[in-house]
């Protein structure tokens, strides 16, 4: 990996393009390679390391070649790592960019998997943390002051204010004459 010389009765090595002799022996030659050994990327005594993560050489440039779960490269950037933890963050929970959604309430990442805590007044009635809590206890009369309970009356509009279901008018020909919404 290098040409050699003896000049006065002293070998010497010029090493080839991508070759260093980290060692200082002439006997083994240029032994080094520095473009794509971690150890001496680019040169002799310059190792690569990576927080959280495996580091690699490319063509004498150190780069992240694995990062150690639960932990991830998101920026792309070699100088921080694997500097993100998957397992906790809000922004990339369970993977580079999968942020848990907190609209109305509070959200959580925790093993990787979103969570949300819903504001007083607002429910997660679809089950999903996608949305958030995306259910308006108040005003929906899909799921009013809980996510079990739609306003519903036979042969009547109804609402739903301030967590209660409410009768808003009958259907033509149709009136509420006993003063019970319930029936």
């Amino acid at each position: 990996n290098g040409s050699a010389s003896c000049t006065s009765g002293v070998c010497s090595i010029v090493c080839a393009a991508g070759f260093a002799n980290c060692d200082g022996s002439v006997g083994n030659g240029c032994e080094t390679a520095t473009t794509s050994n971690p150890a001496a990327c680019g040169g002799c005594g310059q190792a690569c390391s990576v927080q959280n993560g495996t580091p690699g050489c490319i063509g004498t440039q150190c780069v992240i070649a694995a990062c150690t779960a639960p932990y991830a490269d998101c920026n792309n950037l070699y100088s921080d790592g694997c500097g993100t933890d998957t397992s906790t963050s809000l922004t990339s929970c369970g993977a580079c960019g999968n942020v848990c959604n907190g609209t109305n309430g509070t959200a959580s990442c925790t093993s990787g998997t979103c969570g949300i805590a819903c504001n007083v007044g607002y429910g997660n009635c679809d089950g999903s943390v996608t949305n958030g809590c995306e259910s308006n206890l108040g005003t929906d009369t899909l799921h009013c002051g809980n996510c079990a309970t739609a306003c519903a009356y036979a042969n009547a509009t109804a609402a739903c204010s301030a967590g209660s279901c409410q009768l808003v008018s009958c259907s033509a020909g149709y009136g509420n004459c006993d003063g019970a919404a319930a029936n």
